[in-house]
């Protein structure tokens, strides 16, 4: 992928945007911490979910990029929901 195409580029932050707007969250902290999810989200996965689901670059780079920008905060939430119901806690499960 090409990150000095003003496209992809222009959809990440879109993306970004979107979700800033979005948040839920309360604080400015929390929203950059929501945008900044996304941001990792659409510059290291965008590239790897298209040839996963074997689609053209070319053609799905911007969808896809500005879709992960959008969802990467709970993209993230739920991996990290999924590791906590996945491994017992650490210690034997006593408080």
């Amino acid at each position: 992928m090409d990150w000095t195409d003003l496209r992809l580029i222009a959809a990440t932050a879109g993306g970004l945007l979107i979700a800033f707007l979005l948040s839920t969250a309360n604080t400015m902290k929390a929203r950059l911490a929501s945008v900044s999810a996304g941001l990792f989200f659409a510059v290291f996965f965008t590239e790897p979910l298209i040839q996963w689901a074997e689609l053209s670059l070319s053609i799905w780079q911007y969808a896809v990029a500005g879709l992960l920008a959008m969802s990467g905060d709970r993209l993230a939430r739920r991996i990290m929901t999924l590791i906590d119901t996945m491994h017992p806690p650490i210690g034997g499960g006593r408080s």
